[in-house]
Formats: structure tokens, C-alpha cells, sequence
């Protein structure tokens, strides 16, 4: 009865040795960690309630017209993608860690500035990034454009495609009012429908645990009965999915644990492909704020995208694979 034991989903991958110091972690009842976004944001992909196919119709359509004015000076684009996003950040901080860190990184400076300035030779290479001096373009290895020089490129932009980048708040814009921000799906359906159908009153913006990795003993059978049985009777839902996840923020909150201490992110770092903030770069390590700052996780929970070649954290599992440090 005094054992601790850890649950983990099937999509999780552990790093280091230092994921034994989870059960360190453990207060009873049971233990979990926060998942990536809140209720409202989990909203539309726990209900069938037809808001995630609107909003991502428009978010769609917006999408398309920002490329196809970018594509007036560069052909085919894809600005919206994110995996060229990625890639591009992951090129972005990996010069920027290079001014950061002159001396440290200064024969990779003094490469970059000769073959970009001084050297007369067609292209530069930055990690698997290519740059084409005529073009003034970095290219991955699908010779995609990931980024380009914006600065030589923003009259023509503007005149040509009517739009321009807004330095200031981070984000496209266009002659016709157009703001390209796309922003994370939410909606009211999934707390409207715990306080009709359980009685059970969430906030909308209140961080629900994520259950692919926690911490259990005896202590935890009353909220696991709790939350398998509620979870059995969502099944007959039509009007639910996804429901193990919304089930388990409706049991926190009936057995009162909605302040109870989380694991820390690092026993359970949720690698949403879709969030640019979410990255890995070699020379700086792992990231959930776009580099401001950077942490050392122990388990990394890829629930989807596995094996996704190109992407850095996939990529970085499959080195470690390789290495046979893969713990």
C-alpha cells in the first residue's frame, strides 16, 4: 500500500535519467501535470459542437489570402505553415544565440558574415537552412522559403502586394484592414455543458491537468473509480469526444483538488506542434516560450505529429535514439 506508482501514455518519451525523481513529486490524492491550454481552448476539440469547423474555416481563408499576396513576389508560400514557422525560429534564435555569445560562436560570426557579405559565392548554409544571395531567401530542404530579407523586400511588398509587417505587434497586415493574427479556437460549449449536465462550475480560462502522465498509490482509488466510471458514461455522448480529458477537469473539481499541486512541466512537457512558442534548438535546449527562455525536461509527451521528420524535437528524439542514450 506505501508504493507510489506512475502512470504513462503510450506517446511519452523519456530523456534522462532524472525522470526517477518524479516520485518525489507525489501528494496524495493523486498527482497530475497542467496540459497545454484551458478550458475554453479545449473546448471545441471536446465537443461536437461545430465551432472548431467555423473558426478554422475563417482562420483557413485568412491564411490563403496572406500567402497568395506574399506569393505575387515569391511564387508558391507558405507563410501560415508551422513547420516553416518552426523552422524559421529555429534559425532566428540560432544566430541570435550567436551575437549573444561572440566569443563562444565567433569563427561561426566571422563564416556567416564573409559568405553573406564579403565572399563572392552564391549561397550560405546555417545548420540544414540555405541561403540564396540573389534571392536574399533561406530555403529548408524542401526548398521552401522560411524566411526572407525583409527589409530589402518591404517596399516592393507593400507596393506590389499591399502588405507589410508590423514590427511593433508582431504581425502582417494588409491595405484592405486585413490584421493576420490567428489566434487559438475557444468556446463556452464544454463548461456550459460540466455545470448543465455534472453541476460543476469551471472558469473558462482555468488550466485543466493533462492526463498522460501522473502519480498514484492507494490513496487514489476513489477519484480513479470516480473518473473511469464518468468517463464509461461519456461514451454514449454523441454530443462529447475526447472525453477522458474533460472528465478528468470535472472529477478535480468535484473532489475539490482544483488547487492541488501539479507535477512540474518537466515530468510532462506537452510538445504541441502548433504552438511556435513550443520548439528545440541544438545550441539552446528545449523551449515553451519562444526562447525567452529554456528548460531541461525529463519526459516529453508527443501526442501527435510522431515522427514528424523536420521538426526539432521529433529530430532530437530520433538523435538520441541513435545515440542509444534514449532512456
Amino acid at each position: 500500500e506505501e508504493n507510489i506508482y506512475c502512470y504513462l501514455d503510450s506517446d511519452i518519451v523519456a530523456i534522462n535519467s532524472e525522470i526517477n525523481t518524479i516520485f518525489d513529486e507525489y501528494i496524495a490524492p493523486i498527482n497530475f501535470a497542467s496540459d497545454h491550454c484551458n478550458m475554453n481552448q479545449f473546448s471545441p476539440h471536446s465537443m461536437n459542437c461545430n465551432c472548431l469547423e467555423t473558426i478554422n474555416k475563417n482562420e483557413i481563408e485568412k491564411k490563403e489570402k496572406l500567402n497568395n499576396n506574399l506569393g505575387i513576389l515569391f511564387g508558391k508560400i507558405n507563410f501560415s505553415s508551422k513547420m516553416i514557422q518552426k523552422q524559421s525560429d529555429d534559425l532566428y534564435y540560432t544566430i541570435q544565440n550567436w551575437k549573444k555569445n561572440p566569443i563562444k560562436n565567433i569563427f561561426k560570426i566571422i563564416r556567416y558574415v564573409s559568405f553573406r557579405y564579403v565572399l563572392p559565392v552564391k549561397e550560405l548554409y546555417v545548420k540544414n537552412y540555405r541561403f540564396d544571395r540573389k534571392t536574399r531567401c533561406w530555403y529548408n530542404n524542401e526548398n521552401e522559403i522560411i524566411l526572407f530579407d525583409y527589409p530589402y523586400y518591404e517596399k516592393e511588398l507593400w507596393n506590389k502586394a499591399g502588405l507589410r509587417y508590423n514590427r511593433k505587434n508582431n504581425y502582417w497586415e494588409d491595405k484592405d484592414g486585413t490584421v493576420y493574427i490567428f489566434n487559438i479556437p475557444e468556446c463556452e460549449h464544454l463548461v456550459d455543458y460540466l455545470k448543465e449536465v455534472y453541476s460543476v462550475e469551471i472558469p473558462g480560462i482555468w488550466q485543466h491537468w493533462n492526463g498522460g502522465v501522473f502519480l498514484f498509490n492507494f490513496e487514489s482509488k476513489e477519484f480513479l473509480d470516480f473518473w473511469h466510471n464518468a468517463t464509461i458514461k461519456e461514451f454514449d455522448n454523441l454530443y462529447t469526444k475526447t472525453r477522458d480529458q474533460f472528465t478528468l477537469a470535472m472529477s478535480a473539481w468535484k473532489f475539490g483538488l482544483q488547487n492541488h499541486k501539479r507535477l512540474d512541466k518537466k515530468f510532462n512537457f506537452i510538445t504541441e506542434f502548433a504552438d511556435a512558442n513550443i520548439s528545440y534548438n541544438e545550441e539552446l535546449g528545449f523551449t515553451y516560450d519562444n526562447f525567452q527562455t529554456v528548460f531541461a525536461p525529463c519526459f516529453l509527451h508527443i501526442y501527435h505529429e510522431w515522427g514528424h521528420k523536420g521538426w526539432s524535437i521529433w529530430d532530437y528524439v530520433e538523435r538520441l535514439e541513435k545515440s542509444e542514450n534514449l532512456v
